[in-house]
């Protein structure tokens, strides 16, 4: 009985070992699979989170340019003079933008401003 039983259990305990061993590599794949998921979510959160805080930065550099030539109304400004200033300011508070990421976010937010100007310009119909 003693020799029967020192035969099985070796066989047992490799049975048992190669189970484990698919398990776990099954669990570790889906672990895998999960994390990379997480991963790709969490780089296009922090894409969005970067698009937004570029946004608000140049939204308020726009508030700034658009107050120094609502306060200094001279001929001699331009929309080129605004442009300027608007890539200046901007660049100082975000050094890394290139000048494609200038202009589109000035267009963008040149955009979302007009948009209200539109609105508040248009005289009603009748009345001029």
């Amino acid at each position: 009985m003693n020799e029967l039983i020192n035969q099985i259990v070796p066989l047992l305990v490799t049975c048992i070992l190669g189970i484990l061993a698919v398990v776990i590599k099954a669990v570790g794949d889906v672990t895998i699979k999960f994390l990379q998921a997480k991963k790709e979510e969490a780089i296009a959160r922090l894409g969005q989170v970067e698009y937004e805080k570029r946004m608000a930065t140049a939204l308020d550099i726009w508030g700034v340019v658009d107050e120094h030539f609502r306060v200094h109304d001279l001929i001699n400004h331009t929309v080129n003079d605004k442009i300027d200033l608007f890539n200046k300011l901007l660049l100082e508070r975000i050094p890394s933008l290139e000048q494609s990421d200038l202009d589109y976010l000035r267009q963008a937010i040149a955009g979302q401003i007009n948009a209200g100007k539109g609105v508040l310009q248009a005289a009603p119909e009748g009345e001029e």
